[in-house]
């Protein structure tokens, strides 16, 4: 499974875990959408996870050594993503 590859190893049981989770609610013909989703999700996850980058960025904001913005700056960045 290309997400468990790409997932750090400390990740990887919480994925699993969450993955049986969301497997097993997808029996029900309703939960199949949610497996999905929850594939999306993890997918862009562990994207991010990959990248140390990442992990500085995090580190920084949680720090408050990073960069702040307005709503006005992140709705303006936003539109022109």
């Amino acid at each position: 499974m290309i997400i468990l590859t790409q997932l750090p190893q400390r990740l990887r049981e919480v994925f699993r875990q969450e993955y049986e989770a969301a497997v097993e609610a997808a029996r029900a013909p309703e939960g199949y959408q949610s497996l999905q989703a929850f594939l999306q999700q993890w997918s862009v996850r562990a994207k991010l996870y990959a990248d140390p980058a990442y992990w500085e960025a995090r580190e920084a904001a949680r720090s408050g050594e990073g960069p702040t913005y307005t709503m006005e700056e992140v709705e303006a960045m936003r539109r022109s993503a």
